[in-house]
């Protein structure tokens, strides 16, 4: 883990907060051993809604993932939906 607490496995980013939705995302992203960075917000002191992380998920909210493409999901369960089986989505 790094100085500022980040955690560094390449791939995804992962903007995260221990109390918040990202803990899912989180254990997702184990689950499947996917590589990421882990990015600590301390939304305590405010920094969800600063202009850094307003630019990076204009909601303000925690988690975001940010994909190896460059995309942002920033929402918890579309987070966890990203690596759904097709299946899962289609309905007769």
């Amino acid at each position: 883990m790094s100085q500022d607490g980040s955690t560094d496995r390449a791939g995804y980013t992962l903007y995260w907060e221990a109390m918040s939705g990202a803990m899912a995302v989180e254990f997702v992203l184990e689950e499947i051993q996917a590589p990421y960075t882990l990015r600590p917000v301390d939304m305590a002191a405010g920094e969800h809604r600063s202009a850094d992380f307003l630019k990076l998920n204009p909601t303000g909210q925690i988690p975001a993932l940010a994909l190896p493409e460059g995309q942002i999901i920033g929402e918890s369960a579309a987070g966890c939906a990203r690596w759904s089986r097709p299946c899962l989505h289609a309905r007769a």
